[in-house]
């Protein structure tokens, strides 16, 4: 990794370094990071990598006090600031935009917005696309929903509403429903149940709760599912097509329980209902594992002693590190120091890591990534249903670019499967499946095709 290193610790040389996060302007396509610090949040432009510039620093709110847990996301051009272990701290909001017009770094920036439904808050999850935020593990509040997800509609950047609260008291080691982290996105998976809805991945000390928050006043548990020798589920994500997440703990290295060596959880989530552990993924480190995030192919992990650390993850079930950038490279022990977090969805395709002790590093890697949201590698060719509309007879024709194992799925529109056309392997080239609907029901029917770590879905018409 070709990599910057910048000292900036709450302005100066001193403090920890924490959450981080990042924003592209739209209109100029400058670049910044969003770095946590004990005393506030720094920003850093680095729209040119190697010159990283710090532009200042965001303070704390009055009456709160230093504190190393600082989360930070980004809703249109705002970020949102949280803070535990340090008093009434609320929900900062901050116009992005005021970034764009510093002459004279650094400076120190002022809130715009604040939100005080909350008061000490472990972290923020935003999902971009609903415009919505959640923050997780709160408390000193009314209410804290049990430190589960305490649900904000931010739509209105400047005026954050609390819509309400979801906690399930099956997780969490104290039974409230604690949540420590979670990942909230707009469902597109397999699981043609859940299509179009709100789902949180969520990652609640002592198991993955999946979420159906798609009704703020009436969310639903699907899922609670556990791992062998669970330390402390911490974090993670999903895959963009949303059939697995990767999860850290955050205890089963520092207490022994992974044979010292650093451990990913792959959870295949294909049915939301009943998701199964795939695969314990074990690297040559012994470091603890804090957060990571997949784009594309990749996944990009921030694993304390043993810095960032990039797998390539198109067979989910198979991780592979293919690099690495070490911000503590005497030693990789199980303790808490070195990368807190790192952020790899910058556009210039420059990956930011927020070390603990160590300040804020920019690496890019030297030779290029296929690393786009896009860049999930697909084996599918043309897909198509002829005639469509159809009464009783119709074909479904299906084109691979190589070989491999194909399952072909028919559901109707409220997720009861209909039939299997296939499930093996196949060659490549074209295939073509009949489809005989003279005793279905007229309506709308969904094709789902998996193929290795893709899936494709579409509709077709049953006519009557």
């Amino acid at each position: 990794m070709q990599a910057v290193g910048i000292k900036v610790k709450d302005g100066t040389l001193e403090g920890e370094m924490s959450g981080s996060w990042g924003w592209t302007d739209p209109v100029s396509g400058r670049e910044f990071m969003l770095a946590g610090t004990s005393d506030g949040t720094s920003f850093i432009e680095i729209t040119n990598p190697e010159q990283p510039v710090y532009l200042g620093m965001l303070p704390i709110p009055t009456g709160t006090r230093s504190n190393i847990w600082r989360e930070i996301k980004t809703y249109q051009h705002y970020a949102f600031i949280v803070g535990d272990a340090a008093g009434p701290h609320g929900m900062q909001v901050f116009d992005l935009n005021q970034l764009l017009g510093v002459l004279n770094p650094p400076v120190t920036f002022s809130t715009s917005a604040h939100y005080t439904g909350a008061a000490n808050v472990h972290d923020i999850v935003i999902n971009e696309d609903s415009g919505f935020a959640y923050l997780v593990g709160t408390n000193g509040s009314t209410p804290s929903c049990g430190g589960g997800l305490h649900m904000v509609d931010i739509r209105n950047p400047l005026q954050p509403q609390f819509v309400g609260c979801f906690s399930e008291p099956r997780t969490g080691r104290a039974g409230t429903g604690y949540i420590h982290d979670a990942q909230c996105v707009n469902y597109n998976g397999p699981d043609t149940r859940y299509a179009g809805r709100e789902i949180c991945f969520c990652y609640a000390e002592t198991a993955l709760n999946i979420v159906d928050v798609t009704d703020k006043s009436k969310p639903k548990s699907l899922s609670i599912t556990v791992y062998p020798n669970i330390g402390y589920v911490h974090q993670g994500w999903a895959t963009p097509d949303h059939r697995y997440v990767f999860i850290d703990d955050e205890f089963d290295e520092s207490r022994g329980l992974t044979s010292n060596a650093t451990r990913t959880i792959v959870m295949n989530i294909e049915d939301l209902l009943r998701p199964v552990l795939a695969k314990e993924y074990f690297s040559l480190s012994s470091a603890v594992d804090h957060n990571q995030y997949v784009k594309g192919r990749y996944l990009y992990q921030a694993n304390y002693t043993a810095g960032l650390r990039i797998l390539d993850v198109i067979d989910p079930n198979n991780p592979k590190e293919i690099g690495y950038f070490d911000c503590v490279p005497e030693n990789d022990s199980p303790v808490y120091d070195g990368a807190w977090n790192v952020y790899a969805f910058h556009k210039n395709d420059a990956i930011t890591i927020n070390c603990i002790n160590q300040g804020v590093y920019i690496v890019r890697p030297k030779s290029a990534l296929v690393a786009n949201e896009q860049d999930v590698p697909s084996s599918f060719g043309q897909i198509s249903v002829f005639p469509n509309p159809f009464s009783t007879q119709a074909h479904l024709r299906l084109t691979l670019d190589q070989a491999q194992h194909v399952g072909v799925k028919i559901f109707d529109v409220l997720g009861r499967e209909v039939t299997t056309l296939k499930s093996g392997y196949m060659s490549s080239g074209t295939h073509e499946w009949p489809m005989n609907a003279q005793n279905w029901p007229a309506g709308l029917y969904i094709y789902h095709i998996q193929t290795g770590p893709t899936s494709r879905t579409g509709t077709f018409q049953v006519r009557k």
